[in-house]
């Protein structure tokens, strides 16, 4: 699937969200810590990039399942926000192996995003500008001089789960 593929420039997406809630889900190998999700937005401008915010981080027990709220609720991300990685700590959980994003239902937008990545930690590597959602606020924040970046911490996503659709 395009959303694990490992290129950001493709696209994975779903159906409308005006009436009905969005999303994708991603399964890991079972037993796997998931400390951060990282979403890459479209990578082709507004007003397409805006489409992604607010949005939800997830982990179930199968696809689409809403049983731990990583981001603590919506997360929105600041305005002209671009490609991100925008980061979501998971806390490390390792009894839910289905990370899902999702749209709640109500507008006329839909969840196209360009990779979804899995990583158990951060590490020090130099990166440029980065958001990271705060598990105790509903705001995204935008770092620019971090020394944030995912490496080699990865886990390796064994694929996408599903889908909802219109």
């Amino acid at each position: 699937s395009n959303a694990i593929d490992g290129n950001t420039g493709s696209l994975a997406g779903t159906g409308n969200a005006l009436s009905r809630d969005q999303w994708i889900s991603v399964r890991v190998p079972s037993g796997s810590a998931i400390g951060y999700v990282a979403v890459y937005n479209r990578a082709d401008g507004q007003p397409y990039q805006g489409w992604l915010s607010p949005y939800e981080v997830w982990l179930g027990g199968t696809a689409g399942a809403q049983t731990f709220n990583c981001g603590g609720g919506p997360i929105t991300l600041p305005a002209n926000a671009a490609l991100g990685p925008f980061l979501t700590s998971c806390g490390g959980r390792s009894d839910l192996p289905h990370v899902t994003v999702l749209l709640r239902s109500g507008t006329s937008r839909y969840l196209t995003v360009g990779e979804i990545k899995v990583t158990k930690q951060l590490s020090s590597v130099a990166t440029t500008a980065i958001a990271i959602a705060i598990a105790t606020s509903s705001v995204a924040l935008a770092i620019t001089t971090s020394s944030v970046a995912l490496t080699a911490a990865t886990i390796p996503i064994a694929t996408v789960c599903g889908a909802a659709v219109a």
